[in-house]
């Protein structure tokens, strides 16, 4: 037996011994994981460990390039402490101080975005804050917070409690602001946040959100779990539900903005990229009919727009689209400012 037979026949015996392992670990010990380590599937849906980009001093905006912006350290209650941007309309910049309270604008008659961002990273994600420069430059204020755990916020994440965050963070606009309008915008988990917290304002009529923007949203957490790319190579296998739907079932998860946009009486628009690879467009479809079909007896509106895959903006650059602007604008003339008093 030659030395060249006994080593290829050592090779081979490795890489089987290896692809036996990764078999293993694949399709056995990862969903076993997700089974019966309850906590992991919580940190999955939320990652909110991923603290990107690292090394921000979020006491400083400015040198991230957001110009008129202040930042706030919020006690919710219960030990939970979360952290607050609010971002000044351009137009008021040359009226802006540093060493007055930015809140203090916020009645400024100018409309209010609170922006509920998605899973991952912190408010000072690039592409949040491409987003925010241009809702500035349109002249909107923009509110933008980190949820418990993440970012420089205190505390551990469950839909209750980013729910919770939600209602606090509203509350105070509404304290500062008066009655400016204030438009709910959510992204991607942030989706499911913003039709939940809309259905819970939408029942006193002096806080309803003057309208509601949903950008990459989902129908419900197990509908998005189950198209997630990560989940393409289990999804199929009859344990799927019982090792990686069933755990979130556990944590209370479960995000229902398929049943929450069914009470949501403020216009609506939702936005998706048809090359959106973490949250399939046809959820984001799925939801706009749902929502239109709710609203088919009343005068809410329910817009949809969707963004060609050649533009390649994916989960999250639709604010780079050379249109973004003007789907806000006209979104806000036709169906939300010129419904209220004053506008």
């Amino acid at each position: 037996m030659s030395i060249q037979y006994i080593m290829n026949a050592k090779i081979y015996k490795d890489l089987m011994s290896t692809a036996i392992l990764i078999a293993l670990l694949t399709y056995f010990l990862i969903p076993l994981a997700f089974k019966y380590y309850i906590p992991l599937s919580r940190r999955l849906i939320f990652l909110n460990t991923i603290h990107w980009p690292p090394f921000v001093n979020f006491n400083f905006p400015d040198k991230l390039g957001l110009l008129g912006t202040q930042n706030y350290n919020i006690n919710v209650g219960q030990n939970i402490t979360i952290g607050l941007w609010h971002t000044l309309p351009e137009d008021m910049l040359p009226l802006y101080k540093k060493d007055t309270h930015s809140y203090n604008y916020l009645n400024s008659g100018h409309p209010i975005i609170l922006y509920l961002h998605g899973n991952a990273g912190t408010r000072a994600g690039w592409h949040r804050i491409m987003l925010y420069k241009i809702l500035s430059k349109m002249n909107f204020h923009i509110i933008s917070f980190d949820y418990r755990g993440f970012g420089d916020s205190i505390g551990t994440p469950t839909e209750k409690g980013v729910l919770d965050d939600a209602k606090y963070v509203y509350s105070w606009i509404k304290h500062h602001s008066g009655n400016n309008p204030i438009i709910l915008w959510g992204h991607s988990l942030g989706s499911g946040v913003t039709t939940k917290l809309a259905r819970f304002l939408n029942d006193n009529e002096a806080y309803k959100p003057a309208a509601v923007i949903l950008e990459a949203p989902f129908t419900n957490i197990e509908e998005a779990a189950s198209r997630h790319p990560f989940s393409r190579i289990y999804r199929y296998f009859p344990w799927f539900t019982g090792c990686f739907l069933e755990p979130l079932r556990r944590n209370k998860i479960y995000f229902k903005s398929d049943i929450n946009v069914k009470y949501i009486d403020s216009p609506l628009l939702i936005m998706h990229a048809k090359d959106d690879n973490v949250v399939p467009y046809e959820l984001g479809y799925k939801l706009h009919q749902i929502a239109k079909e709710s609203k088919k007896d009343s005068n809410i509106p329910v817009i949809f727009s969707s963004f060609e895959a050649k533009l390649k903006l994916g989960h999250k650059h639709i604010h780079s689209a050379p249109d973004l602007p003007d789907i806000i604008r006209k979104f806000m003339d036709t169906h939300v400012l010129n419904k209220i008093k004053g506008y």
